[in-house]
């Protein structure tokens, strides 16, 4: 679904914990903890990771993935996460109210440029709940107030379903298909389920 340019996948995290567990990906969990004190600021007791991290040799992939719900949005984006080097428009960044991806954008473009790697943001759900297609989303808003707006890239379930349906097993397929079908009819019924 993404393009690695056919490149091997070097680790992924899982909430900052590696996938496979090497000197390399204890390094990556290390200087993305003193990232997240040292540049923003965070303490420890309130570190959260993006939910999936994919790293290439020369790509870092950040994936913010919802199922239920869409994106949170908040009045309260912290400016620390506002660095100028990452948005051509801060004040559409704030506006946006999509405080995770703001977080996410800014802290993997610094991981990123620490390992000078090119850095994409993924934000993966239902069309239902996160959309690009609208001008008028928190989302379009967001995705207008980056540098680099072609690193930022939304990827939709069905989508998924489609691309992912001859390449891993049946039962597997069956099971994610399955889940994200009650979701959607959860949400016809009820359109603020979450």
């Amino acid at each position: 679904l993404i393009d690695f340019d056919e490149e091997e996948v070097d680790n992924i995290y899982f909430w900052g914990t590696a996938y496979t567990q090497t000197k390399e990906s204890d390094n990556f969990r290390n200087n993305l903890e003193k990232i997240l004190k040292e540049y923003f600021w965070e303490c420890e007791q309130f570190f959260s990771e993006p939910d999936i991290i994919i790293e290439t040799s020369s790509k870092i992939i950040f994936a913010e993935i919802k199922l239920k719900s869409g994106n949170n949005f908040t009045n309260i984006i912290k400016d620390n996460y506002l660095k100028n080097e990452y948005y051509k428009d801060i004040e559409k960044a704030k506006r946006s109210k999509c405080y995770e991806l703001v977080r996410n954008w800014s802290i993997g473009n610094s991981i990123a440029e620490k390992y000078k790697k090119e850095f994409i943001l993924l934000n993966i759900g239902l069309k239902q709940k996160i959309n690009l297609d609208d001008e008028n989303t928190n989302e379009k808003s967001f995705e207008e107030s980056l540098n680099n707006k072609n690193n930022f890239n939304i990827l939709y379930w069905d989508d998924i379903l489609s691309q992912i349906k001859n390449n891993v097993d049946d039962w597997l397929y069956n099971d994610i298909e399955k889940r994200i079908n009650f979701i959607k009819e959860q949400l016809k019924n009820a359109p603020n389920f979450a």
